[in-house]
């Protein structure tokens, strides 16, 4: 059997089997599909946590926290990670030439999705905040504050920990909820803040993308109504309504 063989540079094969180019990001056509499949298998810490938790669910948070002309370079912040990793600072911070990488490939991908950058000190302080409360909810006990630290509150809430299959489908329908403006939650009726037909065929091949299985119906008001699996619970819940006498 004869094998082709090709030259492994300064790429690496993503999930959707194009190659990405260390050097040329700008060249690369980024997809939120194999951003949202790469961070929602890639833990935080290095693995250091008492339970997994994903860069994905960690890009979700800091996107909530933050005010809404900032929530889409916060979900995308460390999408840059989906190529790259994700390095511990105390070691990027070793390696100047990394961090120049990294920048190269968070402007390119920034750029495309329309996204200013440099990243605006929001995000920065934002990150920190989730770092906080990170510490705080999913790694050991220390006994000094780390001096990035100094003066950031935690979040009230605590983070609970998605699997990597609600951390991926948290991060599409965020990303969705912010670029094309369609109801978050997951299991609510969509309702598009849609204005052309060109958009609403974009809402349309989208939601196909995402849910192949789903089969869309537009009401009179506007809203798109889902025979997806994911929707069944509001046919569960109005059936238990009616058994107890209710709408």
């Amino acid at each position: 059997m004869s094998h082709k063989f090709i030259n492994l540079d300064a790429d690496i094969m993503t999930h959707s089997g194009k190659y990405f180019p260390f050097f040329k990001p700008e060249e690369y056509d980024f997809d939120i599909f194999t951003i949202a499949h790469a961070l929602s298998k890639l833990c935080r810490f290095t693995g250091h946590t008492r339970r997994f938790y994903s860069v994905a669910q960690h890009s979700v948070l800091v996107s909530r926290i933050l005010p809404p002309e900032h929530q889409k370079a916060g979900l995308l912040h460390d999408a840059a990670e989906a190529f790259i990793g994700d390095m511990s600072k105390p070691l990027k911070d070793l390696f100047p030439e990394f961090k120049r990488i990294e920048e190269a490939i968070e402007e390119a991908l920034f750029a495309q999705f329309g996204i200013p950058f440099p990243m605006q000190p929001e995000i920065k302080h934002a990150d920190l905040v989730l770092l906080a409360t990170e510490q705080r909810d999913l790694l050991p006990p220390i006994e000094s504050q780390w001096a990035l630290l100094a003066g950031i509150e935690p979040m009230d809430d605590v983070i609970e920990p998605w699997t990597p299959e609600e951390a991926y489908k948290a991060f599409i329908r965020r990303f969705v909820n912010l670029f094309f403006g369609w109801d978050e939650h997951p299991q609510a009726t969509v309702r598009p803040n849609l204005v052309t037909d060109e958009e609403r065929k974009n809402f349309e091949a989208w939601m196909g993308a995402f849910f192949p299985s789903t089969s869309l119906k537009r009401g009179a008001d506007g809203r798109y109504l889902s025979e997806d699996t994911e929707f069944r619970w509001q046919k569960k819940r109005s059936r238990a309504s009616q058994e107890r006498g209710g709408s």
